[in-house]
Formats: structure tokens, sequence, C-alpha cells
């Protein structure tokens, strides 16, 4: 169901009011409905007279006279009292942690006779021995990449009949958020928070070198000169790298692959196709944007030792630092910059599509979400609490002590978290031009994720030619697709 008011016309009305905090709509809905129940209605008792011996004896036999009865009966009053567990690996000082107390505690006062247990440190590991041992958590966090093959194993319970139940307007949400919250058509979570990765630009560093502060860089050729432009050198050592490709959140790999239009998974999800000469021409841009921009591999590995921040390495720290003119990165590369570096001037964007897909450019989204486990005790609560998690209260606290951002579109937009945070507006707008996933969408994301991070060190590290590299890597993955769905 959608409604008339599109997400572009949201954005325009941002700064318009604050948004409201969730009053009635959170309130127990209590309904009405009609139940046939067993009831008994009487008790019939007879005497048996028995002639024995010409003696008369009376025996009492009493029948039960049982009948199906209509009664109205209401429905959700009793639902928000009890205990309620919600499982997750945030921990309780910083980021996805503190927006759970914050929920947990917002929740009880709206329903004081229901008690939330706020487990924290549950790892995949923990959960996975729950749910094997038949005593499952009634709330779980899921990433993006842990959902399919949950799904596709049951081990959640879907949401679309409640969703229609009480008429949730799915359309609030960002359209990539939802997507990652379902499986084969279905959905099986509530989003919490989901997460772009984007094209910073320091417009420092490009006034430095000469480059047009308002523009974005159009293609990969683009990109590499950029790139060679920013880099700067001094006593024969990098002082600054104009742009590291290798430098990404998630695996590089999957990502130029599918920005120069590789298809990673055949259409039904049980073949892996993307070992192609497209393929083979995003990598090769990768490897000569490192060797050309960055002085290759091994010089990149001892930039990030001698470069090394007071706060860390990398590019989440080196960035607000001057020590990098471009990076492709998580939406979270802000917080950094608004700590050490609040004043810096920032273009955000969106990645062209390569040499053999340059009409497109890319957002590549992921994300974090809570479902019900198949077999949770309280999952009519557990609903209500998803609800309530993602209406506007429920998201306005997702970022009220955090960096992150919420699924839901007006909560995002809330005036309170754009006046907080730096570019906040900005990176909200590239959230609503998400199009590609940043991991793989497929039961195996698991076993995807370090066999792309091998075929990325072979790459660079030139170990043989790309076309073999591609290959095997295909093999590997193809034998996990097979073993995941003989047993599927």
């Amino acid at each position: 169901m959608r409604t008339g008011v599109t997400r572009r016309e949201m954005l325009r009305h941002a700064g318009i009011g604050a948004a409201a905090l969730l009053l009635a709509s959170c309130q127990p809905k209590v309904v009405e409905r009609i139940v046939t129940e067993t009831v008994v209605v009487e008790k019939e008792v007879e005497k048996e007279v028995i002639v024995k011996e010409a003696v008369e004896v009376q025996k009492e036999v009493t029948r039960v006279v049982e009948k199906q009865v209509e009664k109205v009966v209401e429905i959700g009053r009793d639902i928000f009292k009890g205990d309620l567990s919600i499982w997750h690996g945030w921990g309780n000082t910083g980021g996805g942690g503190l927006a759970v107390m914050d929920q947990v505690e917002a929740f009880e006062r709206l329903y004081p006779n229901v008690k939330m247990n706020n487990v924290f440190d549950a790892n995949q590991d923990k959960w996975m021995a729950a749910i094997a041992g038949g005593n499952p958590p009634d709330l779980l966090l899921q990433n993006a990449n842990q959902l399919p093959p949950m799904a596709q194993r049951g081990a959640l319970m879907a949401l679309d009949p409640f969703v229609e139940r009480d008429s949730v307007d799915m359309s609030q949400y960002f359209d990539f958020a939802i997507d990652h919250c379902s499986w084969r058509g279905r959905l099986y979570a509530m989003t919490h928070h989901p997460d772009v990765r984007v094209f910073y630009r320091n417009l420092e560093v490009m006034e430095e070198a000469g480059l047009p502060l308002d523009q974005e860089p159009k293609d990969w050729d683009e990109v590499y000169e950029w790139g060679k432009q920013m880099s700067k050198q001094e006593g024969g050592r990098y002082s600054r790298f104009g742009f590291v490709a290798s430098w990404t959140s998630n695996s590089w790999a999957d990502q130029y692959m599918q920005a120069n239009g590789v298809e990673l998974l055949s259409e039904d999800g049980r073949d892996a196709v993307f070992a192609t000469e497209l393929a083979e021409e995003a990598m090769r841009f990768v490897v000569k944007c490192v060797d050309d921009i960055c002085g290759g591999r091994n010089n990149v590995e001892e930039f990030v030792q001698v470069n090394a921040t007071p706060e860390g390495t990398g590019p989440y720290r080196m960035f607000p630092y001057n020590r990098m003119g471009m990076v492709h990165f998580g939406n979270w590369l802000l917080y950094p910059v608004s700590v050490l570096k609040p004043d810096m001037k920032i273009g955000l964007g969106t990645i062209p599509g390569g040499y053999s897909n340059s009409n497109e450019r890319f957002v590549f989204g992921g994300g974090t979400m809570f479902a019900i486990p198949t077999g949770a005790t309280h999952w009519e609560l557990a609903w209500e609490w998803l609800k309530w998690m993602g209406g506007e209260e429920g998201q306005y606290l997702v970022q009220a002590r955090t960096a992150d951002i919420a699924g839901r579109i007006d909560s995002a937009l809330d005036p309170r978290i754009l006046e907080q945070h730096i570019y906040r507006k900005e990176m909200v707008e590239l959230f609503v031009e998400a199009n590609a996933p940043s991991y793989l969408k497929s039961p195996i994301a698991a076993q995807w994720g370090p066999e792309m991070t091998r075929l990325q060190d072979r790459v660079l590290l030139k170990e043989a030619p790309i076309p073999q590299l591609l290959a095997e890597a295909q093999s590997e993955i193809q034998k996990a697709l097979d073993e995941f769905w003989a047993t599927a």
C-alpha cells in the first residue's frame, strides 16, 4: 500500500515542524472478535434400576453434555503484560546498544506490565544454540546478510499477516530497508536502522588540486584522474592518497563488480555467475587505481601504519585528517568527522557505474533489523514491540544518542536529528537513492564474505591472472551454494 506522499516530497518538507511522538497509535489495541468454544451447558442425571435376586438397586449415572457456542471476546488486552526477551550483540555502552536501552525504557513506560529482558551480548553462536535447543528469544537482531539463511530455513516468523491485520503502512520506510527485511517476497523483520555506502569528497583537498568543488566524478576515468591529482608525496613518501579503491565498507570486489553491471548469482540464486569479462574489467580498474594512485598494494599497507592517528588507523580515522581526497565508505564516516573536524567541507554523492555500465550511479545499502524467531513464546507481544520500534518514537530513539539513521523516513528527517548531526539531510537524500545491496543477498552470504576477501587480496597481490582468480572464487562459491540448496 502506497500513500500519496512521495519520498522526495517528504525530503522537501523535512524542516517543517518537529516529528510528533507516538501517541494514540501506541496504546494497547483491543479488538472484539467472535470466537467459537466448547462449553458445558448442563448435566443430565439418570437413575438406573437394576433388579438382582428380587432386590432393587439404584445407581446414578451422570452424563456431561457439551455444545459449541459463539461469544464475543476482547483480543489484545492481555497481550501487554509479561516478560519479553530481546537479544542483540551491540553491548550497552554505545551505538545500537544505547538505542536499544532507550527503546526498552520507553516501551516499559508505555506498557508498565511488560518487563523486557535486554540481552546485549548475544552473538550468533549464542542465539543459534538457543534456537536449536527449542528455546529462542522473543526478538532477535539480524544483520542484512544473516536474514536470508534464517528465513529460508524457516527459523523466522513471516510478518505479512501482522502487517495486513494491523494496516501497517510499509511505504513509510526506505525501499531498500524493506528489501533487507524481506526474503523471497515475504517480510521477516522490522528495520532498526539501515546504512549506505556513498562517495565522499574532501573539498579542501579538491580545491588544492584545482578540481571543481561542485561536481562529482562522472565516470571511473574521472575517479582515476582526480585520485591521481589529489595524491601527494613529500620526501619520496606519500603523505596523502587521492583515492584508494580498495578501501570500502564491506568487500570492494562485489561492489565494483555490481557497479560494472555484473550479476553475482543466477536469477534463482542457485548458481554463481560473476566470473565474467565485466568482472575482470572491474578488477583491473581497482588494480590500476591502487598501483597508479597509491604506489601499489604494499605501499597502501605501509601508509596505514605510517599515518596512524591517535584515534586509530584506516580511512575511518584518516579522512578527517586530510590524508585522503576521496573515499567510498559507509554513512558512519561522518561520526569521526563530527568529532575530529566538524567544520570539514565535504561533498557527498554516488559512485559512478563502471566502464560497461556508465549510465548508472550507485549507493550500496545494508542494515540491521529485529525479527521474531519461530517458536518464540511471546510472539504477539514481540510484534507489538516491532510495530512500536518502527514507529515515530521508536525510530527517533534509534538516532537520539547514536550516529545511526532511522529506517523510517519521517524519523530520519526529524528536525531534532537533522540539527544534531552534520550533513545529515544530505546523507538521508542518498538513502533514498540506495539501489544495490552491500552484501550478497543469499543464504550463503556468510561464505561469500570471506571468499571475496580472499579474492581481493589475491587480485591486488597479482598471484595469478584475474580470469583464473575469478574462476577459482566462483568455484568455491558454487560449492557453498550446492551444499546449502541440497539441504534447504
